[in-house]
């Protein structure tokens, strides 16, 4: 079976509250879905798209342990 990994992006622009919504990454995974795998793709695309890494950026999961433990590894918050 086929694995997938997706990153999307949710913003509002200051000048005027319009909301986007972007797929920044659609990733094959042939890796196994841990949570070390997924703070390492999770860093990696952050610095391959040159976002900073400031806070409040948040990442919103699904509640599966291993999701919730990655984004957390990668130093981010998690909204699940």
């Amino acid at each position: 079976m086929d694995s997938y990994t997706t990153f999307t992006a949710h913003f509002m622009s200051r000048e005027s509250w319009s909301t986007s919504n972007v797929i920044l990454k659609t990733s094959h995974t042939t890796e196994s879905h841990t949570a070390e795998h997924l703070a390492t793709f999770v860093n990696d695309l952050v610095e391959n798209l040159g976002i900073k890494k400031i806070m409040p950026l948040t990442i919103t999961t699904d509640n599966a342990k291993n999701i919730v433990k990655g984004v957390k590894d990668a130093g981010y918050l998690n909204i699940g």
